[in-house]
């Protein structure tokens, strides 16, 4: 559980990375796909994934308690967006994708940060 949660961290961190040097690729391809009832699916599944990993694994780290919020985080968004329905969550993707124009670069340096602090706290 670990090393998928340690990919996960990486791929985070990666995302991350490009959202500070070229946003404009992530934002291109969630905008491509906001409407598609896949992304809304993996929204809802990879958040429920990610939570429980996060509680599963949080007792064995030494940030047993943002681990565990963390993870009752991600199972919180992922309620949220299944209870919102598809309709809802692509307005609501809009909505973030006018704002990440002028925030992407400041949001890829936060990402990074989760990222690392992730793998920081699993290894």
């Amino acid at each position: 559980m670990k090393l998928l949660l340690l990919i996960v961290g990486a791929l985070i961190t990666l995302a991350g990375v490009v959202l500070i040097v070229r946003p404009a690729v992530l934002f291109d391809l969630l905008r491509t796909y906001q409407n598609s009832r896949v992304l809304y699916a993996l929204a809802i599944v990879v958040r429920a994934l990610l939570g429980v990993a996060l509680l599963l694994v949080a007792p064995t780290t030494p940030f047993p308690l943002a681990l565990t919020a963390l993870g009752w985080l991600a199972i919180g968004a992922a309620v949220f967006i299944a209870a919102v329905g598809p309709t809802r969550f692509s307005k609501l993707m809009t909505g973030v994708l006018n704002l990440a124009t002028t925030w992407g670069r400041a949001a890829g340096v936060f990402t990074v940060l989760f990222g690392g602090f992730l793998i920081y706290a699993l290894l």
